[in-house]
């Protein structure tokens, strides 16, 4: 009976230290946007999140325009705005913590670009959380059409996307990106030292269609970065003790030395090619005690190199050089 126990106790020992859970992203900088079902915006007092509307969906003969907060959110007091295609405020309405749907404002008599929600810094002295389901437009005879926005980050909103939810991504610009969270929403921090190593894999719909990177950030710069080419259905990497090794030395003499990964971010990396979508299909994490020292990559052209600052090289470079996701000197 003993080792039967000790035997059922190794086996939850192995499952919980390759556990492999769902993880999640949180809008960045630099012009990238996400769709807005299902994300929560956590907006300052006078802060506004913009929502884009689509052509076919501004151009409707439509009398209202309204939101569905996610079941659960309360309303914490928030103005309505909606803008012109010059980003002219046509409208402004409030409503007040605890005033009860539908949320709407009439826009018969406006040209409708954006609309915007901005939390009252008058009834909110902190920030925020807002979850949205959808918005939607009403005509004049009641008849209602649902529709997403991609919601614009600005100064004052950090959008996330909770665990579960897939979101597609917007690239608008090179280097704009999102944050790689953990489970519970968190920064994915990697300190040297770690017994645990940690296995990603993030899994398109679709082919990217431009180029991508991974990086890690030692708070405020990124320090190391892993490219993959356009043309790929899925990117893996792992973050255990290589990943925390930066390059502080040249070229010629690199000096490594151990950098904690405070944060880690997917953005865009190619120079041209504006803008670009991609949608994920799955975002996975497993912790494994395993610390392996090195790093998996899945681009799908083997032999690609870049230097310390992510651009493309070839034979005639010389100096520290990425192929794959490791570091090399090249002669």
């Amino acid at each position: 009976m003993k080792k039967l126990f000790t035997l059922i106790v190794m086996a939850l020992m192995a499952v919980g230290a390759n556990a492999q859970e769902t993880i999640t992203l949180k809008g960045g900088w630099n012009t990238t946007t996400l769709p807005a079902k299902g994300m929560v915006f956590t907006v300052s007092p006078w802060a506004e999140v913009g929502f884009t509307l689509d052509a076919a969906a501004a151009a409707g003969d439509y009398a209202k325009v309204g939101v569905v907060l996610s079941e659960g959110s309360s309303v914490v007091g928030f103005q309505w705005k909606s803008y012109d295609s010059a980003n002219a405020n046509t409208y402004s309405g409030a409503y007040a913590a605890g005033d009860e749907a539908p949320y709407t404002f009439d826009i018969s008599a406006v040209a409708l670009a954006k609309v915007a929600l901005m939390l009252d810094g008058n009834s909110n002295s902190a920030a925020k959380d807002i979850q949205i389901d959808h918005f939607y437009l009403e005509k004049a005879d009641g008849t209602q059409t649902e529709f997403l926005a991609s919601a614009v980050s600005n100064w004052g909103v950090s959008p996330s996307m909770p665990a579960g939810v897939m979101p597609s991504i917007r690239f608008d610009g090179q280097y704009g990106g999102c944050e790689i969270l953990d489970a519970n929403g968190a920064s994915a921090v990697y300190t040297p030292g770690e017994s645990t190593a940690y296995d990603y894999v993030l899994e398109f719909e679709a082919p990217t269609t431009n180029t991508l990177m991974i990086e890690f950030d030692n708070g405020g710069s990124g320090y190391k970065w892993i490219n993959f080419e356009a043309g790929v259905t899925k990117i893996e990497f792992t973050v255990n003790e290589e990943t925390s090794v930066k390059n502080t030395g040249t070229s010629e003499e690199p000096v490594m030395t151990a950098t904690k990964a405070e944060q880690i971010w997917l953005k865009a990396d190619a120079a041209t090619g504006y803008p670009f979508t991609i949608n994920l299909k799955s975002m996975n994490r497993t912790a494994s005690t395993s610390n392996v020292n090195a790093i998996k990559t899945a681009t799908r052209d083997s032999g690609v190199r870049y230097n310390l600052a992510g651009q493309k090289v070839d034979a005639s470079y010389k100096g520290v050089v990425i192929e794959n996701g490791r570091k090399l000197i090249q002669k």
